[in-house]
């Protein structure tokens, strides 16, 4: 009886347990299904689904023409995924893999490349780098035609991730100016200087979305957004100005052994920036555009400010052009500083006006000590009334900051109005210096430096950069008036005769000053030579400012002799190459005379054989000819100068061109058919290396 109780308790007992375990499960169950369900299934669904970025293409920057200065181009990064050919296709190709790319990189061997793929399949390395190098779309097509590799994608193991690779077309063509883009880890491509980084909203588009679900071991997209491409900016650089501008530059650093320099040409009644050079030497003996001096450089560059200390002077009306000043013998004392004049000897006396002209530093200091000693802060505030103490806040990033001294700064003495006046103790940049000169040759308003047409978006103008005004009005018109006939009275008789032009006037002034570098000061004579001014000075299109840092002493340092010359240099090809600055001289470049006919004497023999019209058969096969007609055809030997520029009109492409390359002259196009205008006009002097655009019609 007892052991049948016992059995019955073991059995109540066993009952009750699985009884507890079974509501245990069942309570589990439920909470699981109403509490935890929804997390759980949306984390399997997490597992099943996920979502992809798809990179925008980034816009690209171009010329005002129309020309690509940066761009993006299609590139890929490779990898291999060692686990998905079978054995037997592994085993028969791997080595006739290898030797492909051993053969295609130059990297390693074929034995490198063999063994690598057998030890990282052996792993299970599934996305295997086996280069760093990125190709582009045709070296992929290549990679897929190598063995494993031209199978699927799932039966190969070949991958291909597409990238964007930023490339500027024209190398270091303004590259510091259209800017730097590096790739970043979360964003892709990204601007960090220049224009890239001013305009970064724009050009990087929008990402797309792709919502790929897991379906046999790989992942199938099955829903998507695309991709809003980035929008084109244009800019406001005109590519052969620029490339005269940066090749001249060039040739002025190594002539004068200079560590860097600076060009900007701008236009006069817009700003726009048409042209701007920043080349620094590197290591290797080089120069480069390795940073945007022209922008981010505040310093002081001397005489060049006297155009602002001549501005104040006047408004105030404590001077008159004809007054007389005493610069003695070029050396002045005040307090403990000696100011000189470059000139030896001195000048003696001088009136205001060649005070400008000659950039006596004695005369600039006595004419500003004299009349604003005992109050100082109205000359200084007369500066910054020309907005001289403000940044420009341009559209690129790193401007540096213009600082003109305050009476009461720690830093103010005794010499610095005087020392202010030539343009030392003073922090400005050439584009900031450049604002102001472009405002006095456009007529007293100040404009803003732009450095962009308009935004697009598929060839569709989104957007116009219009021209800001900084200041409505720089001086009074009489101020004006003097100053514009002081900057020409620079070139046509003082400091900048150098480069005076008989075929146009050039506005502007000198500057030569020595750099301070922190503590060292003035110690080390190293030299900042300058020019900046406008042409044609009687109605001027374009204003210029050249800068050349720390010259080769022995070989010239002086604004006139460094900087002038490049100024000159630049303005000569603009002017020849701007048609609207000739159309009222000489020969219309739009209407021009019969032309003369083609270069070679059987071409025109087969031509009269074909027309039936006679001509001079002793003329040499290597003749130009000059075809004239009243009611008969008449034919001359046409002569060809190097330094004349010819008539072109009616030319065939390959003879406009022969003549061209033959003079020594660059030559660019537009249009097909025959020669229907040229930027440089018949007649005009020309040299070797000019660039000269032909429209074809």
């Amino acid at each position: 009886m007892s052991i049948k109780k016992d059995i019955l308790n073991k059995t109540r007992w066993v009952f009750i347990l699985v009884f507890i375990i079974g509501l245990y499960l069942i309570l589990s169950l439920v909470l699981l299904k109403v509490v935890s369900g929804k997390k759980y299934l949306d984390k399997a669904e997490e597992n099943k689904n996920r979502r992809v970025s798809i990179p925008a293409d980034r816009g690209n920057i171009c010329a005002k023409d129309g020309r690509l200065l940066s761009c993006s181009l299609p590139m890929y990064h490779i990898r291999f995924d060692c686990t998905l050919a079978s054995d037997t296709l592994f085993k028969n190709k791997v080595d006739s893999l290898a030797i492909c790319l051993s053969k295609y990189l130059g990297e390693n061997t074929s034995n490198y490349y063999s063994n690598l793929f057998k030890k990282e399949r052996r792993k299970g390395n599934k996305y295997l780098k086996f280069t760093n190098k990125q190709l582009t779309y045709s070296e992929l097509s290549d990679f897929k035609k190598f063995p494993i590799f031209r199978e699927s994608r799932y039966r190969g193991g070949f991958i291909a991730n597409k990238i964007g690779k930023r490339v500027q077309p024209f190398g270091n063509l303004a590259s510091r100016t259209i800017g730097i883009v590096r790739e970043t880890k979360f964003s892709g491509l990204e601007g960090q200087v220049g224009l890239e980084a001013a305009f970064e909203r724009d050009l990087r588009g929008e990402k797309g979305l792709a919502i790929q679900r897991k379906m046999m071991g790989s992942w199938i997209p099955f829903e998507s957004k695309s991709p809003k491409d980035g929008n084109d900016i244009i800019s406001t650089i005109d590519v052969n100005f620029q490339d005269i501008a940066q090749e001249s530059l060039e040739k002025q650093l190594r002539k004068f052994e200079a560590e860097a320099g600076v060009v900007i040409l701008m236009e006069v009644k817009t700003g726009a920036i048409r042209a701007i050079a920043n080349l620094g030497l590197s290591k290797d003996g080089n120069y480069y555009e390795d940073y945007n001096r022209a922008i981010g450089e505040a310093n002081e560059y001397g005489s060049i400010f006297k155009l602002a200390t001549m501005i104040a002077i006047l408004e105030d009306g404590y001077v008159s052009p004809t007054d007389i000043i005493d610069t003695g013998n070029g050396r002045w004392k005040l307090y403990d500083r000696i100011l000189t004049d470059a000139h030896r000897g001195g000048f003696g006396k001088l009136s205001v006006q060649e005070v400008f002209e000659k950039s006596s530093n004695v005369g600039f200091g006595k004419m500003i000590n004299n009349n604003y000693k005992k109050h100082p802060k109205d000359f200084i505030e007369r500066l910054y009334s020309m907005c001289l103490n403000k940044k420009l806040n341009i559209s690129i990033h790193g401007e540096g900051k213009p600082r003109i001294k305050f009476p009461g700064d720690k830093d103010w003495y005794g010499t610095t109005l005087a020392w202010t006046s030539i343009g030392y103790e003073v922090q400005i940049t050439p584009l900031q210096m450049l604002t102001l000169y472009n405002a006095v040759a456009n007529n007293g308003v100040m404009v803003k430096p732009r450095f962009v047409e308009e935004i697009r978006s598929r060839n569709r103008v989104i957007k116009k950069m219009d021209t800001e005004i900084i200041l409505p009005k720089l001086c009074s018109n009489k101020t004006l008036g003097i100053i514009q006939s002081m900057l020409v009275g620079v070139v046509e008789r003082g400091t900048g005769i150098g480069i005076r032009s008989n075929d146009y006037k050039i506005a502007g002034k000198t500057g030569t000053a020595l750099i301070s570098e922190g503590k060292q000061g003035y110690s080390n004579k190293k030299y900042f030579g300058s020019f900046a001014g406008y042409f044609p000075a009687d109605n001027p299109m374009y204003s210029c400012i050249v800068v050349i840092k720390n010259p080769n002493k022995k070989k010239g340092y002086y604004g006139s002799k460094v900087a002038a010359p490049l100024f000159r240099i630049l303005s000569d090809e603009v002017y020849a190459q701007t048609y609207s600055l000739h159309k009222n001289k000489g020969v219309s470049n739009k209407k021009a005379l019969i032309p003369f006919a083609v270069n070679k004497s059987r071409d025109l023999e087969e031509l009269s054989d074909f027309f039936n019209f006679h001509y001079p058969r002793d003329i040499k096969d290597d003749s130009w000819i000059r075809v004239t007609s009243s009611k008969k055809y008449k034919f001359y030997k046409k002569k060809i100068s190097k330094y004349i520029m010819p008539n072109l009109t009616g030319l065939t492409l390959k003879d406009a061109i022969y003549i061209l390359e033959n003079m020594g002259m660059k030559v660019s196009y537009t249009g097909v058919g025959k020669v229907f205008s040229q930027s440089i006009i018949a007649g005009a002097k020309v040299k070797k290396g000019m660039f000269v655009k032909i429209d074809l019609k």
